[in-house]
């Protein structure tokens, strides 16, 4: 059953009470309105204001109706019930109350005759299956009842007979005339009066000390002799400059007009987490609304990536013991203001936060639509002003009526309706604490609530066992780290690229490995030629920690040269000899090479495969170091060892398994990272690259030429570049390629589709990674996305771990 929004009464007084400071007073007593004469119009109260305009803007709509459904089992002593519900109708003013308007403000209307009639259906005739669904039906017919304000009745009630000695009771009220706590009156006089009526005993509730229509009087009096002015001061000093919204992730776009169709998600905390809870609170004294309450705060911190967080909250507003039985709209919405610092201690956020709700209970008594009309902030259409999400503790008993010998449940909604994005209510039920998640569906999809909510039971964990001292940052990032790599962890033998590369050879010595127009080579040749270069190094005593230049255009020498100096042990820099020269100067220089190849050598094969030495080259050794600009515009080197580009390679091969019959494009220049994996993944699996022509890798014609005529089955783009492509109707009809990477820039939404819809038989691999990280650290393979979602970067590769940081460079 959703929880309904009702605080406990007893859990106020003793906070105000124990915590409170000693200059706060509650409201004045109102034991001086019974009997006092009211004026001719009474107004309505301004949580009544609130809702009535709504009424009027949007006209009779649904979103403020209050359902609840009880299935009575046993023999009901129907003429009792009814009965029970006059009285009780009788007894309550409010239940009898509709509004109308005097110079353009809403006043209450109280009808001396409230007789509330309950409708009755008899279902049992019907066949299982249909009385299932037609139940379904009467409750969201029930729920999404248009009450007329104006003429009223704003109660009604329908009994459902479903069996020989079952009834459901749903009734339906506007919160115009009630709150939650107010249903829990209902509930319980309901079973005091349906036992009297079945003994015909005497009525045996007390008389009221007065009705909702006084409260309201002597309110909307103080609030004008300004009894409230310092409470409002407060609120405008501490929601000052509060940012305009909370921008929680969505899955699909928010629309000018936001429906509320809600969805329900159920949670608990662990006992443990709970026990520890509570212990840390009384070290701090603070009730579990609080410490839940900054819990929630950091969640939202986390997933909004702003500091100035603003919860709304109910608050009974029920100080007074006169109050407490009646029935009518009370119920107040507080505004919790928390502002988070990664750096913060958590000693600190829990003080601010203890702070931050002993001073709202303080000035609760300024009417939340007072404080909406203080700050005037610009108004949205169905839209709650101030606050997108809401957080409650339930933890007052909300028991259903126990009616003489008979069982009664409750009946959970068949839909949920919400007034905010997010809603988060907890119930304390003995040692336990349930929560429930209500959220937006047309804003959030289930896995998203259900990965905060997971979340949220870290962040408390991390609340409760770290050193008071520690970060906010620090502790959540040790209670929510893995206790393994996040990418899978997968041991690198120490062996490097020549190792593969020769044992490719080996295995496969006359099968083609690089196609260069009408030219190419066998892994044979290949090898031999890689290795004589890397012996022709060696004579010249070039090897490990020594640099070689390469500004050979795309050709087969030019990947030779790449597995000749890795075969050496040296690491290989890749020049583009069309960039300035005083850049290529500082690159060369800042590498200190000790040579450039930029005319190919053509090695012959007089010494033979076996008069090759070969080189040592352990894993540590850096095989290649390429230059970005960096953000300063100067080049900077980032090399890589063979260890960590043996591990992109082997989980590249991984994942994809290339076999024989695949061909990989080389088409990227070898100054970008990606041309390291284009040159050397296929050469260490056996299948075949086919090196784009010089200067036209960015030619769409010429490449789905290309694709089509080598039969090429994996290729890398940038997703830009891909948009091209596809715009050039020659890159249709692409039924070779069966792998499609692109990384380097974002991937979107719309490009994602259109590659599954233009190149069904591709596969789509979105791969994120830093030059400094070997090529690639995350991938995401494709899969169908939700309507809004975004393709993610995906999970790490092997033996990564990847950090997420927040927009101060802390750990988020």
């Amino acid at each position: 059953m959703i929880p309904k929004t009702v605080s406990s009464k007893r859990a106020e007084d003793s906070l105000i009470s124990k915590y409170l400071p000693d200059k706060y007073t509650p409201l004045k007593s109102l034991l001086d309105l019974r009997g006092a004469p009211r004026p001719a119009n009474i107004p309505a109260s301004h949580a009544q204001r609130r809702l009535w305009f709504i009424d009027q803007l949007n006209g009779s709509s649904t979103e403020y109706n209050i359902m609840i459904a009880l299935r009575i089992r046993g023999t009901l002593n129907v003429a009792a019930l009814e009965r029970a519900v006059q009285l009780i109708v009788a007894r309550h003013e409010a239940l009898r109350t509709v509004f109308s308007q005097v110079n353009g403000e809403p006043i209450q209307i109280i009808r001396p005759d409230g007789a509330v009639i309950i409708r009755h259906e008899d279902l049992r005739e019907m066949p299982e299956a249909r009385r299932r669904e037609y139940f379904q039906a009467v409750l969201e017919r029930e729920s999404d009842a248009k009450f007329n304000l104006e003429e009223g009745p704003l109660l009604q009630l329908c009994l459902l007979r479903t069996a020989a000695a079952e009834h459901v009771l749903v009734r339906t009220v506007h919160h115009i005339i009630s709150d939650g706590w107010s249903e829990g009156n209902f509930n319980r006089e309901l079973f005091l009066l349906y036992d009297a009526c079945c003994f015909k005993r005497e009525n045996p509730l007390p008389p009221l000390p007065l009705q909702y229509a006084d409260f309201a009087i002597w309110h909307n009096k103080s609030l004008e002799e300004g009894a409230s002015r310092d409470g409002l001061d407060y609120w405008m000093r501490q929601l000052a400059d509060i940012p305009e919204r909370l921008e929680l992730p969505a899955d699909r776009p928010r629309q000018a007009v936001q429906t509320w169709d809600g969805g329900i998600l159920y949670t608990k905390l662990t006992l443990e987490d709970v026990t520890a809870l509570r212990r840390l609170g009384m070290a701090y004294r603070m009730t579990p609304y609080m410490m839940l309450l900054a819990a929630f705060s950091v969640l939202l911190s986390r997933h909004t990536g702003q500091t100035d967080i603003v919860i709304g909250s109910p608050i009974a507003n029920r100080l007074e013991p006169e109050l407490e039985p009646l029935i009518g709209f009370f119920v107040n919405t507080l505004l919790m203001r928390v502002r988070l610092d990664g750096r913060a201690s958590l000693a600190q956020l829990l003080r601010q936060t203890r702070e931050t709700t002993l001073a709202a209970y303080q000035h609760q008594d300024v009417p939340f639509e007072t404080i909406v009309e203080g700050l005037s902030p610009q108004r949205v259409v169905r839209a709650t002003p101030l606050i997108q999400v809401w957080f409650a503790l339930q933890n007052a008993p909300f028991t259903t009526p126990q009616l003489a010998d008979l069982v009664v449940e409750s009946v959970p909604a068949s839909q949920v309706k919400l007034r905010f994005e997010l809603e988060l209510h907890a119930v304390e039920r003995g040692d336990m604490v349930e929560l429930c998640w209500l959220y937006s569906r047309a804003l959030f999809d289930e896995w998203r609530v259900r990965q905060w909510a997971a979340e949220f039971g870290q962040i408390v964990r991390a609340l409760t066992t770290s050193a008071p001292q520690t970060s906010v940052t620090s502790a959540l990032f040790v209670q929510t780290r893995p206790t393994t790599t996040d990418g899978d962890f997968h041991d690198i033998a120490p062996r490097t690229i020549p190792d593969l590369l020769e044992a490719q050879a080996n295995e496969t010595p006359d099968r083609i490995a690089v196609i260069c127009d009408d030219k190419h080579i066998s892994y044979r040749t290949f090898d031999v030629r890689a290795s004589l270069l890397a012996q022709h190094l060696n004579d010249c005593r070039i090897g490990a920690d020594d640099t070689v230049g390469i500004g050979l255009d795309r050709s087969i020498e030019m990947l030779v040269t790449i597995a000749g100096v890795l075969k050496a042990g040296a690491t290989y820099l890749p020049l583009d000899l069309s960039q300035p020269k005083l850049r290529l100067w500082q690159m060369v220089d800042d590498a200190r090479a000790v040579m450039v190849v930029y005319i190919a050598c053509r090695m012959t094969m007089s010494g033979g495969v076996e008069d090759q030495r070969a080189a040592s080259v352990r894993p540590d050794n850096t095989a290649y170091v390429i230059y970005t600009s960096g953000s300063t515009g100067t080049p900077k080197g980032v090399p890589n060892t063979h260890r960590g580009l043996l591990n992109r390679l082997l989980w590249m091969q991984h994942r994809f398994n290339l076999t024989e019959s695949d061909v990989v494009l080389q088409k990227t220049p070898l100054t970008f990272d990606v041309s390291v994996w284009e040159c050397l993944w296929a050469l260490l699996c056996g299948a075949r690259i086919v090196l784009a022509a010089p200067g036209r890798h960015l030619e769409t014609d010429y490449l789905a030429d290309t694709i089509k005529r080598f039969e090429i089955t994996t290729v890398h783009f940038v997703p830009s570049a891909l948009t091209a492509f596809l715009d050039d109707s020659s890159a249709h009809d692409l039924a070779t390629l069966r792998r499609i990477v692109c990384s380097g820039e974002s991937l979107s939404a719309a490009l994602h589709e259109r590659v599954s819809v233009a190149v069904p038989a591709a596969r789509l691999e979105n791969l994120y990674g830093p030059t400094e990280a070997s090529i690639d650290v995350t991938a995401w393979a494709s899969e169908p996305l939700r309507r809004g979602e975004t393709p993610p970067i995906g999970k790490p590769i092997w033996n990564t771990r990847v950090y997420v940081l927040d927009r101060e460079g802390e750990l988020a």
